[in-house]
C-alpha cells in the first residue's frame, strides 16, 4: 500500500531503453535471434522513481519530457505505477535512448546511449513548477550523472537545491526536506561542491576509482570531508555490498545479497538509491537502510523488469 504522507522526488533523466536480450553477447557484423526485446522507461532518476513507487513510496518524478510519440508511453507507464509527473515540462527535442544489451549467459548489460540534444532540467522550471509547502515533500534528490553528454547542469542543480535550502530555512523542523544527490561518471566535471549543499551523497563505485578510492570504506572515509556537519555519504560496491559513513560516525556496511540467477542488472543502483531514501524516510537507522537496499537491489539483479519489486515492499 503507497504511503499518503509527503512525497519523495527524484530530479534527472528519463529516457527510452530499448532492451534487448540476447543469448550470448553479438560478434560484430554478425545476425542474431534475440531472445527478448522490449520498451522500457529507462534514465537514473526515471528507475529510481519506480523502485520508490513499487515498494510503497509516495513518488514523483521531475525533468523534461521530450514531445514525441514516446510521450504517451512515458506517461502510461508512471501512471501504473502510479508515479506523479504532471509537474514536467513538456520540451521540443527528440527523446534521448539507449540500447541495452544484455547477455543471458552472464547477466552483463551493455549500453549504447543517444541524447537527441535532449535539454537538462532548468532551475526556472523547476522553481516555478514545484510549489514547496509545508507536508507536501519530505525528500528531493537529484541527480548528476552523464559525463558524456557534456557539461551537466550542475549550475542548475546548485539553484534548485539553494530553493529548497530557502524553504527549509522557515519551515518548522516536521516540514524541513531531506536532501540528497546521486554523482555518478562524473570524472571531468568537478561537482564535489555539491556534497556541501545537501543531507546526503550517493558516491558511485566509478566516481570513487577516479577520485583514487579503491574500496568502498576508503571511499565514504574521503568524502566526509566534502560534506557538510550532519550529512552523510553512501558508496555502493556491486558484490561487494555498501558502505555508508555520517557526520562524525563510524563506518557501517552491509553486505550483498545475490540474486540465485543473474538476470539483468540495469538500474540496480537506481533501485539501491531509491530503496536506501525511502528506508530512511520510514525511520530506518542508517545500517538498516542500506542493508535494506542492498537486498532490493540483488532481487533486482535476479529480474527482467521492476514489477516484482512489490514483495519486498514496506508493509
Amino acid at each position: 500500500m503507497a504511503d499518503d504522507r509527503g512525497r519523495v522526488m527524484f530530479v534527472g533523466m528519463n529516457c527510452l531503453d530499448i532492451s534487448t536480450t540476447c543469448q550470448v553477447y553479438p560478434e560484430e557484423d554478425s545476425d542474431h535471434d534475440c531472445l527478448d526485446m522490449l520498451w522500457v522507461r529507462g534514465g537514473n532518476a526515471s528507475n529510481s522513481s519506480t523502485a520508490c513507487a513499487l515498494l510503497g513510496g509516495n513518488t514523483q518524478y521531475m525533468g523534461n519530457l521530450a514531445d514525441t510519440y514516446e510521450l504517451q508511453f512515458f506517461k502510461d507507464t508512471f501512471e501504473e505505477v502510479g508515479i506523479h509527473y504532471e509537474d514536467c515540462p513538456i520540451v521540443k527535442s527528440q527523446c534521448p535512448r539507449t540500447l541495452v544489451l544484455i547477455n543471458a549467459s552472464t547477466g552483463s548489460r551493455t549500453l549504447m546511449y543517444y541524447g537527441g540534444g535532449y535539454p537538462e532540467l532548468a532551475e526556472k522550471d523547476f522553481r516555478s513548477r514545484i510549489t514547496l509547502t509545508p507536508g507536501k515533500y519530505r525528500w528531493i534528490h537529484f541527480e548528476v550523472v552523464l559525463e558524456f553528454l557534456g557539461r551537466p547542469n550542475v549550475d542548475d542543480i546548485q539553484a534548485m537545491i539553494r530553493h529548497i535550502q530557502e524553504f527549509n530555512m522557515a519551515a518548522r523542523e516536521d516540514d524541513k526536506i531531506k536532501i540528497s544527490l546521486e554523482l555518478e561518471k562524473i570524472r571531468r566535471i568537478e561537482s564535489a561542491h555539491l556534497m556541501k549543499e545537501v543531507d546526503l551523497v550517493f558516491v558511485s563505485k566509478d566516481y570513487a576509482i577516479a577520485k583514487g578510492f579503491h574500496d568502498m570504506e576508503s571511499a565514504v572515509v574521503g568524502f566526509e570531508k566534502f560534506l557538510r556537519p550532519g550529512g552523510t555519504v553512501i558508496c555502493a560496491w556491486g558484490e561487494k555490498g555498501a558502505a555508508a559513513k555520517a557526520w562524525d560516525q563510524s563506518v557501517t556496511t552491509s553486505k550483498a545479497f545475490p540474486p540465485e540467477r543473474l538476470v539483468n542488472t540495469t538500474a540496480a543502483g537506481d533501485t539501491f538509491n531509491a530503496a536506501t531514501i525511502l528506508a530512511l524516510t520510514k525511520g530506518l537507522p542508517l545500517h538498516d537502510a542500506i542493508t535494506y537496499a542492498c537486498k532490493v537491489a540483488g532481487a533486482k539483479c535476479g529480474m527482467r523488469g521492476f514489477e516484482r519489486l512489490k514483495e519486498l515492499a514496506f508493509s
